[in-house]
């Protein structure tokens, strides 16, 4: 009886090291697997604008190299990034591109309407 309880103690302690181990191991490399995340703040997908004049904001995790319509812009030690765009007349698509360091890449696009003051007014 005495054997058996040891064994059976002794199991169940390899169980919860290799459990820790397992999840540790995880919260570790889960940012590896997931890849790079891109988060716009000031503005929405498929929204109306009037002022031709977008200033961009947003944030991203862990990324390594951005782009903005194929033009790389930099962000900050947590993430932040900011960019100032000039949008023509009518539909405006903006394509932000993340890379991670493994160079898995996320794509996010925004499609936007710019309608002058004066046209707008009208619908």
């Amino acid at each position: 009886m005495r054997n058996k309880t040891k064994l059976l103690l002794r199991i169940g302690l390899l169980i919860i090291f290799f459990s820790f181990l397992a999840v540790y191991g995880y919260s570790k490399t889960k940012n590896l697997i997931i890849g790079a995340k891109i988060s716009i703040k000031t503005i929405e997908n498929g929204q109306t604008v009037t002022n031709p004049f977008l200033n961009l904001v947003g944030v991203t995790k862990n990324t390594a190299y951005l782009t903005l319509n194929d033009r790389k812009i930099f962000i900050d030690q947590a993430g932040n990034f900011q960019e100032s765009l000039l949008l023509n007349e009518g539909y405006n698509i903006i394509t932000i591109k993340a890379k991670d360091k493994f160079n898995k890449e996320t794509q996010k696009d925004l499609k936007l309407v710019l309608r002058s003051p004066v046209y707008s007014s009208l619908y």
